[in-house]
């Protein structure tokens, strides 16, 4: 079962190739596959304790693949600004400002990674606004605040689930 769940992250990867293409169906198509591949991982993974090392890191990195790769070519198509990029990879950054904040406590070999409740409310939210990117619906660029706060309260997620596990 392990395989699947793997064959599954990887999936994301070549559906990202269909972002090329500039149709919204194909674009949708690929988006949905995305995330159904996602939520099918996460899934068959909890359901048969098929959860393994690589998969709890490849699982976030296809799906980080693929939004970088979708967002990139909304940024060079201009249905998105680079202020909203940075905006809808907030939760991203805030990972990065917490892996530095584990670096200099020495809290990294004590930190168990795993998918907190904010960051799948995040992932979920950047799938539903590509859909609506590759559809052709613009959207205010207050909106793309929503991102950041999911930013915060997934780096309050990565602190709090550190406290747990380091008690």
């Amino acid at each position: 079962m392990k395989w699947l769940c793997t064959l599954l992250s990887f999936l994301r990867i070549p559906l990202s190739a269909l972002l090329l293409v500039d149709a919204a169906f194909w674009r949708i198509f690929a988006i949905v596959g995305a995330m159904s591949s996602d939520i099918l991982d996460g899934y068959l993974a909890r359901r048969y304790k098929a959860t393994s090392r690589l998969g709890t890191f490849l699982d976030p990195l296809t799906d980080k693949f693929f939004a970088l790769f979708a967002l990139g070519i909304f940024f060079f198509e201009a249905k998105i600004s680079g202020l909203e990029a940075i905006a809808f990879l907030s939760r991203d950054l805030f990972l990065i400002a917490f892996t530095i904040y584990l670096l200099i406590t020495s809290n990294w070999g004590r930190y168990k990674v795993r998918a907190l409740t904010w960051g799948k409310v995040s992932t979920s939210f950047q799938f539903v606004v590509l859909i609506m990117l590759a559809a052709g619906i613009a959207l205010p660029s207050l909106f793309y605040s929503i991102f950041v706060a999911f930013g915060a309260l997934s780096f309050r997620d990565f602190y709090l689930h550190l406290s747990r596990s380091t008690n």
